[in-house]
């Protein structure tokens, strides 16, 4: 009987980061195939080292939102750190049902020689923290001018 309950705690002891990693990645292949999010972002304008941007989109699944992130996109394709915040009215940090919707105008800054914003959004699908893409704008052509 102890050596039955050493070899279950061994056998346990190896396979529990296989079965980490594969739910992991199945966890991955689940959100890219089901996305919660499809957005998109339009350039509206872009004065010295700041951007304005309009977001919409679709939601798809029921799972909560926490928050968004932004980064400006460099010439060699680094993302640095960006804050954005919302102009149109204050951030309510709410959830929207499953449907289309305008996520507003947001300022984006410092763009410190950038070639693009990248958004991101975050929310809660059960105990799961899902990141999604939701924005990928470009800047090329439009330094010092706004855009039409």
């Amino acid at each position: 009987m102890p050596f039955t309950i050493l070899i279950g705690i061994v056998v346990g002891t190896l396979l529990a980061p296989v079965v980490i990693l594969t739910a992991n990645e199945v966890h991955g292949v689940y959100d890219r195939a089901y996305p919660i999010v499809e957005m998109q972002g339009k350039l509206i304008s872009l004065a010295n080292d700041e951007a304005v941007i309009a977001l919409s989109g679709r939601k798809l699944r029921e799972c909560s939102y926490v928050r968004i992130q932004a980064y400006s996109l460099s010439e060699n394709g680094d993302l640095n750190d960006a804050f954005i915040t919302r102009t149109d009215m204050p951030e309510d940090g709410e959830s929207k049902p499953k449907g289309s919707f305008l996520f507003g105008s947001w300022r984006v800054w410092p763009l410190p020689n950038s070639h693009g914003i990248v958004v991101y959004a975050n929310h809660l699908c059960g105990s799961r923290v899902v990141l999604t893409k939701i924005a990928d704008i470009p800047l090329q052509g439009h330094k010092g001018r706004t855009p039409t």
